[in-house]
Order: C-alpha cells, then sequence, then structure tokens
C-alpha cells in the first residue's frame, strides 16, 4: 500500500544516521563546485578594465596624422599690379603632425559613466548572489530528503520485521485451530506491499543522493551519512537583503546616474589642443619648403539648445524610477508573505514535535494490543494491519515534524539571504 507520507520524502528529508558530511559541508562544495568565487573575481577584474577605460578619457590624446596630397590647380589671384608678382600657393601638400588634445572640463559625465560601470559591476555581483542563493536551497531540499527517506526507509524494515513476527507467530495459531489461513495471507500481502514501499523510497534515496553528487561533484555523497542540521536560531529581520531586492535598488541608483549623465550632455565642455610637426610647406603655405609647424589652442563646446530632450528624458527616467518602486514593493510583500509563513510553519512545526513521542507511545500500545488479539484469534488481520500503519504513520510523522521543523528555519533564513 503506498503510504500517505511518502511525496513528503521528495520535498523534506530523513533523520540522523552517521555524522559524515553535515549538510553546510555539502552547501560549501556546492558553491566550490559552481566557482562562484572565481565568478566574482573575474566580475571585479571586468570592473576595474571598464573603470580604466572610461577614465581613459581625461588622458592626453595624442595622434600622428601624416599625408602628402597634389592637385591639378591652386589658388590663383584674379588681378595683379604692375610690378607686383604675386606669390604662387603650391600644388603640393606633404605634412607630418602630432595632434594634442587634453579635456579640461567634461560637465561630469566621466564621473556618472564610472557610476555606471559601478553599478553594472554591483548588478552582476547580485547575479551571482541569487544563484547562489537558489544553489543553497537546491542542496538544502535534496540533502533533507534524503535524510526524510532514509528514515522512512528504517521504519518500513521495522514495520516489515514486526509484519514477519507476527506472521510467525499467527502460523502457529492457525496450526492450533485459533485463527484463519485468511490472516496469514493477509500479514504476508502487507509484508509484500511494505517491501514495494522499501525498493520506491530506496530508489528515493539513490536518485536524491545522486543528484547531490552532481551539485557537488562528490562521489562521497552517494555513501556518506548526512546529519540532521541543528538549526533552531531564527534571525530576525526582513527580505530587504535579498539580492533579488537590493538588485532594485541598484536600477533605481542606475537610473539616478544616467539622469546625471544626461545633465552632462547639457554642460558645457572645455579643452585644449594643438599639434607639432613638420611641413612642405608649413603654417606659411606660400614657403614652399620644410618647416616647423606648431599650434596651441583652446576649445569650449555647449549645447545651448536641446528643444526640451533634458526635460523629456528626465520625465522617462521618474517615470522608470515609479514603475521600479512599484515592483520592489511588490515583491517585497511577496517575500513578507513568505516569511510571515514560515514563521507560522516553524510554531506550528515545533508543537506537533512536543506531542510526537506521547503519540507513537500511545500507537505502539494499541499496535502491541492487538497483536496479541491477533495470535489470540479474537481480532482479523486487517484490523491489525491498520493499527499497525496507524503506528508507523506516527513514526513516520515525527521525523517528518522533526525534519520540518529544522528546514522550516533554515528556509526562514534563507528567504532574508541570511
Amino acid at each position: 500500500m503506498k503510504h500517505p507520507f511518502l511525496p513528503i520524502a521528495l520535498l523534506v528529508a530523513s533523520p540522523v544516521l552517521a555524522q559524515d558530511i553535515p549538510l553546510d559541508t555539502a552547501i560549501a562544495r556546492a558553491l566550490r563546485h559552481e566557482r562562484f568565487a572565481e565568478a566574482r573575481s573575474i566580475v571585479a577584474d571586468m570592473g576595474t578594465l571598464r573603470n580604466r577605460e572610461v577614465g581613459s578619457s581625461w588622458y592626453p590624446q595624442l595622434q600622428l596624422n601624416a599625408q602628402s596630397t597634389i592637385q591639378n590647380e591652386q589658388i590663383a589671384f584674379p588681378a595683379t599690379l604692375p610690378g607686383f608678382a604675386p606669390p604662387e600657393v603650391p600644388l603640393d601638400f606633404h605634412r607630418v603632425l602630432v595632434n594634442f588634445s587634453q579635456t579640461v572640463y567634461d560637465g561630469s559625465t566621466t564621473k556618472a559613466r564610472r557610476r555606471l560601470e559601478q553599478l553594472d559591476s554591483d548588478q552582476q555581483d547580485l547575479t551571482l548572489a541569487r544563484r547562489e542563493l537558489d544553489l543553497r536551497g537546491q542542496v538544502t531540499q535534496r540533502y533533507m530528503a534524503v535524510l526524510l527517506a532514509e528514515a522512512q526507509e528504517q521504519l518500513v524494515e521495522l514495520r516489515k520485521g514486526t509484519l514477519q513476527e507476527q506472521r510467525q507467530r499467527l502460523v502457529s495459531a492457525v496450526e492450533a485451530g485459533a485463527a484463519l489461513g485468511a490472516d496469514s495471507a493477509a500479514l504476508a500481502a502487507e509484508w509484500i506491499t511494505a517491501d514495494q514501499e522499501a525498493v520506491q523510497v530506496r530508489h528515493t534515496v539513490e536518485r536524491l543522493r545522486d543528484e547531490l553528487r552532481t551539485l557537488t561533484d562528490d562521489a562521497r555523497m552517494t555513501t556518506s551519512s548526512f546529519m540532521v542540521p541543528d538549526d533552531t536560531t531564527i534571525a530576525e529581520g526582513s527580505a530587504a537583503q535579498r539580492p533579488d531586492i537590493r538588485a532594485f535598488d541598484l536600477r533605481m541608483q542606475a537610473l539616478d546616474a544616467q539622469s546625471d549623465l544626461a545633465l552632462g550632455g547639457r554642460l558645457p565642455k572645455v579643452r585644449v589642443f594643438g599639434n607639432a610637426g613638420y611641413g612642405d610647406p608649413g603654417y606659411n603655405t606660400f614657403n614652399e619648403e620644410w618647416r616647423p609647424m606648431l599650434l596651441a589652442g583652446i576649445g569650449l563646446e555647449w549645447r545651448i539648445l536641446d528643444w526640451g530632450s533634458r526635460r523629456r528624458n528626465d520625465h522617462l527616467l521618474d517615470l522608470q524610477h515609479e514603475l521600479l518602486q512599484q515592483d520592489k514593493d511588490h515583491l517585497m510583500e511577496q517575500w513578507d508573505i513568505a516569511l510571515a509563513a514560515q514563521r507560522r510553519n516553524i510554531r506550528q512545526d515545533r508543537e506537533l514535535v512536543a506531542t510526537d513521542d506521547r503519540l507513537v507511545a500511545l500507537r505502539g500500545q494499541v499496535s502491541a494490543a492487538k497483536a496479541e488479539q491477533l495470535a489470540n484469534g479474537t481480532i482479523t488481520a486487517s484490523e491489525y494491519i491498520t493499527e499497525l500503519n496507524k503506528e508507523h504513520a506516527a513514526r513516520l510523522g515525527r521525523e517528518v515534524h522533526r525534519l520540518q521543523a529544522v528546514l522550516a528555519v533554515r528556509t526562514y533564513n534563507d528567504i532574508q539571504g541570511k
């Protein structure tokens, strides 16, 4: 028969067997396998490179410009004076110049771009944090599911032993005429049902352990014993520090940085420039010989009129900011609901655990009494099996409540991103 608590084995986990691999160790191995530390280092390096690239706009810009041209005609004076021969402009030009440019003031656009690059790096880091939190949950769920399934497996083996023992006692009663042969067959059928349940649970354990081996890249996950985590401390707080919540804050900060960048586009920009080199001719185009060429200057660029572009851009950013705030508030409400539900689950599971031992003891007394009655032929095997299954359900329920209480605390802390 399928046990009503069996589906829970796929979601929670099994009791203590041996102190070999704690849950936190399994999580640490999974995180190391996914190379989160290396990924964070790469994100940091990328952020440093992008920051340097943005900052390079403040460095002096040097450019070599060499060109040689020839043309079929040049400027000619339309009229001449008697006794005066106008100078001739050469038809070919040959120049080698090093151009220089240095930004003096850029309207703080570089500062805004650096801020955007830093926020982008922070967003990538939060993406890794979300993946890490998800991986923690995957390992925790499977680890606890193994614990519960192995506890269920032990209880099924205990029930099989009890059924076998009662069947042997019943054989003697049948031979003595105190019981019916059908009762012995009923116990045999129940034993087969329990054995099939044990097979299902065993394969569930193997599947869960194989998944943990894949997540951790550790072959010992298939053979080592697991421990029930000793988690009783509830970290009080909120979900505000979760990566997905903090991501909204970064996106809103990015909108502010974009607004600063747009503002910088309206401010004046000042630069100094110049060049140095040789040319034939030089800056005196009438002197057809190689001459040094030197030039220096200062430039101003200022977008005076933008036809409302800045105002429309600010309004658009304000609307995006409002939408992000609404999405953040909605997600915070969802996590607050989840936290409240977990608090109730913790209280519920702890209250159930407090009465589980008494329930198991009473169910055990009833099934023991029914076993004697079955041996004496005063009840049928069906009645005994009913009470035995109730005892089994009580024992399994105790393990479920004990592990769910631990899992609820873990889940509560994980929701807060702790």
